[in-house]
């Protein structure tokens, strides 16, 4: 595994071009992130479905880049309702509200979204916020 002392500062290489697709299309991808207050690197392994808890629902993402994903709820019956056919990057709430990301990056495509979900006791929805 990596060291902090092992990364360099580099100049990030214009789109298209050799070093970008170079370095784009690299296996060794870090995640770099803080934990207990200590800066952690470890090998990145991409996840395809996301889980979050909600009352007593599971809303699960699924995310398989050009081939599709999807957002799904999954009531405490296990009767499953799709809601939206898409790339869920994450699942969150922020100030008591829930929020989902879609996004898709591939080749020269970069679209992402964000979406708020609304759970009315029954039934969800939701809407875009950006």
């Amino acid at each position: 595994m990596p060291l902090w002392n092992d990364f360099i500062i580099a100049e990030i290489p214009n789109a298209g071009s050799s070093k970008w697709l170079q370095i784009i299309n690299n296996s060794k991808q870090y995640c770099v992130e803080i934990k207990n207050e200590e800066l952690v690197i470890s090998r990145y392994h991409e996840k395809h479905s996301i889980q979050y808890e909600y009352l007593d629902l599971k809303i699960v993402g699924t995310d398989y880049g050009e081939w599709g994903g999807e957002l799904k709820v999954i009531y405490a019956d296990s009767t499953e309702i799709l809601l939206k056919k898409c790339n869920v990057k994450s699942i969150f709430e922020y100030k008591g509200e829930l929020y989902f990301l879609e996004g898709l990056e591939h080749m020269y495509l970069n679209t992402g979204c964000l979406y708020q979900l609304i759970y009315d006791g029954t039934n969800f929805s939701y809407r875009t916020c950006m």
